[in-house]
């Protein structure tokens, strides 16, 4: 997912997902280094909207490898609260769950 511009807005990335979804595949966004968090989040769903893709569950990867390294799994609604977003960071957007990834990632729910 490429930093938006003012008059550049690229979005294609969520036909991508939608076609994986489509096909229950889960989708790997990465995200450009220099955008923020709040930024991203707002993106996505944004493109989401337009794309007519429904975020529902989706896992939020930061700093992987690191001692900073966090995994979250949870609603789209509950990942957009978090306001601290350690760079670099991914979103996993899963399509359907075969019941050992449920229990996986129901491991990387924050409550």
């Amino acid at each position: 997912m490429p930093k938006w511009q003012k008059n550049f807005t690229p979005d294609s990335f969520m036909e991508i997902v939608k076609q994986n979804l489509s096909i229950k595949a889960h989708s790997l966004i990465l995200v450009d280094i220099g955008l923020g968090f709040d930024d991203a989040i707002e993106q996505l769903e944004e493109a989401a909207e337009k794309h007519s893709v429904r975020l529902k569950s989706i896992v939020l990867c930061q700093a992987l490898g690191t001692g900073k390294q966090r995994i979250i799994y949870d609603d789209f609604q509950e990942i957009k609260k978090i306001r601290e977003g350690v760079l670099p960071y991914c979103f996993i957007i899963p399509s359907e769950l075969h019941f050992m990834e449920k229990e996986v990632l129901e491991r990387f729910r924050e409550n």
